[in-house]
Protein backbone atom coordinates (compact mmCIF):
# COMPACT_ATOMS: atom_id res chain seq x y z
CA UNK A 1 0.00 0.00 0.00
CA UNK A 2 1.39 3.65 -0.80
CA UNK A 3 0.71 6.84 1.88
CA UNK A 4 1.36 9.70 1.70
CA UNK A 5 3.36 11.17 5.11
CA UNK A 6 5.31 13.23 7.16
CA UNK A 7 7.95 13.44 9.09
CA UNK A 8 7.74 14.27 12.98
CA UNK A 9 9.82 17.16 13.96
CA UNK A 10 13.00 15.80 15.04
CA UNK A 11 15.25 15.74 18.04
CA UNK A 12 18.71 15.23 17.58
CA UNK A 13 18.86 11.66 15.47
CA UNK A 14 15.58 10.57 16.15
CA UNK A 15 12.99 11.02 13.15
CA UNK A 16 9.62 9.09 13.09
CA UNK A 17 7.16 9.21 10.43
CA UNK A 18 3.46 8.38 10.24
CA UNK A 19 3.52 5.77 8.27
CA UNK A 20 6.53 4.00 10.56
CA UNK A 21 4.28 4.95 13.69
CA UNK A 22 1.38 2.98 12.14
CA UNK A 23 3.67 -0.04 11.17
CA UNK A 24 5.29 0.18 14.50
CA UNK A 25 1.65 0.04 16.62
CA UNK A 26 1.02 -2.91 14.37
CA UNK A 27 3.79 -4.94 16.06
CA UNK A 28 2.25 -3.94 19.97
CA UNK A 29 -0.40 -4.32 19.22
CA UNK A 30 0.27 -7.73 18.26
CA UNK A 31 1.54 -8.31 21.30
CA UNK A 32 4.19 -5.80 23.13
CA UNK A 33 2.85 -6.64 26.07
CA UNK A 34 2.54 -10.53 26.28
CA UNK A 35 0.03 -12.09 28.34
CA UNK A 36 0.83 -15.99 29.69
CA UNK A 37 -1.86 -17.63 27.46
CA UNK A 38 -1.49 -21.13 29.34
CA UNK A 39 -5.04 -22.94 29.36
CA UNK A 40 -4.71 -26.58 29.73
CA UNK A 41 -3.29 -27.40 33.24
CA UNK A 42 -0.94 -30.86 34.21
CA UNK A 43 -2.51 -32.61 37.22
CA UNK A 44 -0.57 -32.74 40.37
CA UNK A 45 2.55 -35.49 40.86
CA UNK A 46 6.18 -35.90 41.52
CA UNK A 47 8.54 -33.53 39.40
CA UNK A 48 8.05 -31.12 36.98
CA UNK A 49 5.04 -31.37 34.68
CA UNK A 50 4.77 -28.50 31.79
CA UNK A 51 2.95 -26.83 28.81
CA UNK A 52 3.58 -24.83 25.73
CA UNK A 53 0.99 -22.93 23.89
CA UNK A 54 1.46 -20.83 20.54
CA UNK A 55 -1.47 -18.47 20.44
CA UNK A 56 -2.75 -15.63 18.64
CA UNK A 57 -4.73 -12.29 19.60
CA UNK A 58 -6.73 -10.52 17.40
CA UNK A 59 -6.44 -7.10 18.98
CA UNK A 60 -7.42 -3.45 17.79
CA UNK A 61 -6.26 -0.94 19.27
CA UNK A 62 -6.98 3.02 20.27
CA UNK A 63 -4.71 5.77 22.29
CA UNK A 64 -2.36 8.19 21.81
CA UNK A 65 1.54 8.10 20.89
CA UNK A 66 3.97 10.95 20.81
CA UNK A 67 7.39 9.15 19.33
CA UNK A 68 9.50 12.25 19.47
CA UNK A 69 10.21 14.54 22.74
CA UNK A 70 8.51 17.87 21.44
CA UNK A 71 6.87 16.71 18.18
CA UNK A 72 3.16 15.45 17.32
CA UNK A 73 1.01 13.25 19.31
CA UNK A 74 -0.89 11.13 17.12
CA UNK A 75 -4.32 9.77 17.76
CA UNK A 76 -5.10 5.91 16.68
CA UNK A 77 -7.62 3.80 16.18
CA UNK A 78 -7.61 0.44 13.96
CA UNK A 79 -9.04 -2.15 13.95
CA UNK A 80 -7.19 -5.62 13.93
CA UNK A 81 -7.45 -5.73 9.84
CA UNK A 82 -5.80 -2.68 9.39
CA UNK A 83 -3.13 -3.56 11.83
CA UNK A 84 -2.53 -6.82 9.62
CA UNK A 85 -1.80 -4.49 6.31
CA UNK A 86 1.15 -3.96 7.45
CA UNK A 87 2.35 -7.26 9.39
CA UNK A 88 5.29 -9.33 7.84
CA UNK A 89 5.82 -11.93 10.18
CA UNK A 90 5.05 -12.72 13.77
CA UNK A 91 5.60 -15.56 16.43
CA UNK A 92 3.84 -15.53 20.18
CA UNK A 93 4.18 -18.35 22.05
CA UNK A 94 3.80 -18.78 26.42
CA UNK A 95 5.13 -21.82 28.35
CA UNK A 96 4.05 -23.01 31.75
CA UNK A 97 5.85 -25.49 34.54
CA UNK A 98 4.34 -26.47 37.68
CA UNK A 99 6.33 -28.45 40.93
CA UNK A 100 4.37 -29.31 43.44
CA UNK A 101 2.60 -25.29 44.84
CA UNK A 102 5.02 -23.88 42.49
CA UNK A 103 4.41 -21.93 39.09
CA UNK A 104 6.41 -20.59 36.45
CA UNK A 105 5.27 -19.05 33.11
CA UNK A 106 7.21 -17.54 30.55
CA UNK A 107 6.27 -15.81 27.24
CA UNK A 108 8.01 -14.36 24.63
CA UNK A 109 7.05 -12.84 21.30
CA UNK A 110 8.34 -11.26 17.80
CA UNK A 111 6.88 -9.66 15.32
CA UNK A 112 8.28 -7.39 12.09
CA UNK A 113 6.22 -4.93 10.36
CA UNK A 114 7.12 -2.44 7.19
CA UNK A 115 5.22 0.02 5.38
CA UNK A 116 5.85 2.23 2.11
CA UNK A 117 5.22 5.47 1.16
CA UNK A 118 6.27 8.99 0.40
CA UNK A 119 7.54 11.99 2.75
CA UNK A 120 8.10 15.43 2.81
CA UNK A 121 11.69 15.63 3.55
CA UNK A 122 12.61 18.17 6.94
CA UNK A 123 13.31 21.56 4.83
CA UNK A 124 12.15 20.45 1.21
CA UNK A 125 9.65 23.14 -0.58
CA UNK A 126 5.98 22.69 0.29
CA UNK A 127 4.51 19.68 -2.27
CA UNK A 128 8.04 18.05 -2.62
CA UNK A 129 7.46 14.01 -1.89
CA UNK A 130 9.80 11.43 -1.90
CA UNK A 131 9.78 7.69 -2.06
CA UNK A 132 10.30 6.21 1.89
CA UNK A 133 10.17 2.56 3.58
CA UNK A 134 8.91 2.00 7.61
CA UNK A 135 10.05 -0.99 9.33
CA UNK A 136 9.53 -1.95 12.94
CA UNK A 137 10.76 -5.02 14.42
CA UNK A 138 9.59 -6.06 18.36
CA UNK A 139 10.61 -8.16 20.97
CA UNK A 140 9.58 -8.96 24.27
CA UNK A 141 10.07 -11.38 27.03
CA UNK A 142 8.06 -12.00 30.26
CA UNK A 143 9.12 -14.06 33.42
CA UNK A 144 7.11 -15.06 36.07
CA UNK A 145 7.33 -17.42 39.30
CA UNK A 146 4.39 -17.95 42.06
CA UNK A 147 2.62 -20.32 44.00
CA UNK A 148 -0.53 -21.88 44.56
CA UNK A 149 -2.09 -20.61 47.01
CA UNK A 150 -5.72 -21.98 47.10
CA UNK A 151 -6.51 -25.51 45.31
CA UNK A 152 -10.31 -27.77 45.44
CA UNK A 153 -11.74 -29.69 43.39
CA UNK A 154 -9.99 -29.23 39.87
CA UNK A 155 -9.81 -25.62 41.07
CA UNK A 156 -6.74 -23.38 41.77
CA UNK A 157 -5.75 -19.94 42.75
CA UNK A 158 -2.23 -18.72 41.35
CA UNK A 159 -0.44 -15.48 43.09
CA UNK A 160 2.71 -14.73 40.50
CA UNK A 161 5.09 -12.34 40.19
CA UNK A 162 8.08 -11.19 37.43
CA UNK A 163 9.40 -8.85 35.17
CA UNK A 164 7.93 -8.22 31.48
CA UNK A 165 10.16 -6.60 29.01
CA UNK A 166 10.27 -5.58 25.68
CA UNK A 167 12.20 -4.12 22.64
CA UNK A 168 10.81 -2.07 19.48
CA UNK A 169 13.20 -0.85 17.14
CA UNK A 170 11.47 1.62 14.40
CA UNK A 171 13.52 2.61 11.30
CA UNK A 172 12.51 4.97 8.49
CA UNK A 173 14.97 5.29 5.04
CA UNK A 174 14.81 7.60 2.27
CA UNK A 175 17.13 6.39 -0.39
CA UNK A 176 16.92 9.08 -2.66
CA UNK A 177 18.85 11.65 -0.26
CA UNK A 178 20.79 8.98 1.87
CA UNK A 179 18.12 9.79 5.13
CA UNK A 180 18.01 6.79 7.50
CA UNK A 181 16.57 7.36 10.93
CA UNK A 182 15.80 4.93 13.70
CA UNK A 183 14.01 5.44 17.69
CA UNK A 184 14.79 2.07 19.73
CA UNK A 185 13.41 2.03 23.14
CA UNK A 186 13.72 -0.71 25.67
CA UNK A 187 11.30 -1.23 28.68
CA UNK A 188 11.23 -3.24 31.89
CA UNK A 189 8.27 -3.55 34.09
CA UNK A 190 8.03 -5.45 37.20
CA UNK A 191 4.42 -7.04 37.41
CA UNK A 192 2.11 -8.69 39.69
CA UNK A 193 -0.58 -11.65 38.75
CA UNK A 194 -3.15 -13.63 39.71
CA UNK A 195 -4.69 -16.58 37.97
CA UNK A 196 -8.04 -18.64 38.61
CA UNK A 197 -8.18 -22.14 36.40
CA UNK A 198 -10.93 -24.99 37.02
CA UNK A 199 -13.03 -27.72 35.73
CA UNK A 200 -16.50 -26.12 34.98
CA UNK A 201 -17.78 -29.46 32.31
CA UNK A 202 -16.57 -32.38 30.79
CA UNK A 203 -13.53 -31.89 28.75
CA UNK A 204 -14.25 -28.23 29.48
CA UNK A 205 -11.88 -25.80 32.00
CA UNK A 206 -11.76 -21.70 32.24
CA UNK A 207 -9.21 -19.53 32.78
CA UNK A 208 -9.02 -16.16 34.10
CA UNK A 209 -6.13 -14.17 34.66
CA UNK A 210 -5.15 -9.96 36.07
CA UNK A 211 -2.27 -8.63 35.78
CA UNK A 212 -0.78 -4.84 37.02
CA UNK A 213 2.58 -3.21 37.02
CA UNK A 214 5.02 -0.29 36.02
CA UNK A 215 4.15 1.58 39.11
CA UNK A 216 6.42 4.30 37.52
CA UNK A 217 9.96 2.27 37.35
CA UNK A 218 9.30 2.61 33.77
CA UNK A 219 6.24 2.45 32.78
CA UNK A 220 3.56 4.24 34.40
CA UNK A 221 1.32 1.79 34.78
CA UNK A 222 -0.02 -1.11 32.80
CA UNK A 223 -2.65 -3.21 33.73
CA UNK A 224 -4.47 -6.50 31.30
CA UNK A 225 -6.98 -8.97 32.46
CA UNK A 226 -7.89 -12.31 29.97
CA UNK A 227 -10.56 -14.86 30.21
CA UNK A 228 -10.78 -17.89 28.60
CA UNK A 229 -12.54 -21.66 27.61
CA UNK A 230 -10.64 -24.35 26.75
CA UNK A 231 -11.57 -27.45 25.28
CA UNK A 232 -9.88 -30.85 25.60
CA UNK A 233 -9.01 -32.42 22.45
CA UNK A 234 -7.13 -35.09 23.92
CA UNK A 235 -5.30 -35.96 27.43
CA UNK A 236 -2.51 -33.94 26.11
CA UNK A 237 -3.74 -30.70 24.13
CA UNK A 238 -6.14 -28.16 24.39
CA UNK A 239 -7.87 -25.42 22.23
CA UNK A 240 -8.42 -22.13 23.61
CA UNK A 241 -10.66 -19.72 23.04
CA UNK A 242 -10.86 -16.15 25.09
CA UNK A 243 -10.82 -12.33 25.36
CA UNK A 244 -7.73 -10.07 26.19
CA UNK A 245 -7.69 -6.20 27.16
CA UNK A 246 -4.39 -4.55 27.98
CA UNK A 247 -3.19 -1.19 28.62
CA UNK A 248 -0.31 0.51 29.34
CA UNK A 249 1.03 4.39 29.88
CA UNK A 250 4.37 5.01 28.78
CA UNK A 251 6.25 8.43 29.37
CA UNK A 252 9.93 9.17 29.21
CA UNK A 253 11.70 12.74 29.01
CA UNK A 254 8.87 13.73 26.07
CA UNK A 255 7.95 10.43 24.46
CA UNK A 256 4.43 8.93 25.33
CA UNK A 257 2.82 5.73 24.38
CA UNK A 258 -1.08 5.46 26.08
CA UNK A 259 -2.48 3.03 24.41
CA UNK A 260 -5.46 0.06 24.90
CA UNK A 261 -5.84 -2.88 23.21
CA UNK A 262 -8.88 -5.46 22.91
CA UNK A 263 -9.49 -8.53 21.38
CA UNK A 264 -10.06 -12.77 21.05
CA UNK A 265 -7.60 -14.89 21.51
CA UNK A 266 -6.94 -18.21 20.18
CA UNK A 267 -4.25 -20.98 21.32
CA UNK A 268 -3.29 -24.12 21.57
CA UNK A 269 -1.71 -26.06 24.14
CA UNK A 270 0.41 -29.18 24.47
CA UNK A 271 1.28 -30.90 27.88
CA UNK A 272 4.29 -33.05 28.95
CA UNK A 273 5.62 -34.53 31.84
Amino acid sequence: MLRTFHLAPFLGRQVLGRASIQAGIAAVAALSISLPLAAAESSAGDGWRGQITPYLWMSGLSGKIRPVANGPSFDLDRSFSDLLEDLDAAGFVTTLARRDAWVLIGDFSFSRSSAGGRVAPPGAPPGVLLPATASERQRSLTALVGRTVAEWDGRRWDLLAGLRAWQVRTEVKIPLVGLEVRSDPSITDIVLAARWHGSVAERWTMTFYGDVGGFGLDSRLTWQIYASANRALSPSSHLSFGWRHLAVDWRNRGRVVDLALGGPMVGWTVTFD
